[in-house]
């Protein structure tokens, strides 16, 4: 499944992305599509699985634009 994955998903992402860091950003990306999915659907962790929608979408896409645009977080 891992191989499966890293060929269809991880590794296509990396090309698409391009630059020095972009397996480590697509590896990022599918870390947290896959520990979202895992915590919120199949173990049904809280809060995560209780969260609307739009409120896993919200944190998600910002989080994952982030990755994906190789952005800077800011500090807490």
């Amino acid at each position: 499944m891992a191989d499966f994955f890293r060929r269809q998903a991880t590794e296509p992402l990396a090309r698409y992305l391009g630059g020095t860091d972009a397996a480590e950003r697509a590896a990022a990306v599918s870390s947290l599509i896959m520990g979202t999915i895992i915590q919120r659907y199949v173990l049904a962790i809280a809060p995560l699985a209780a969260t609307s929608a739009d409120g896993a979408r919200s944190w998600l896409g910002t989080a994952l634009q982030l990755l994906l645009t190789g952005g800077e977080f800011q500090p807490l």
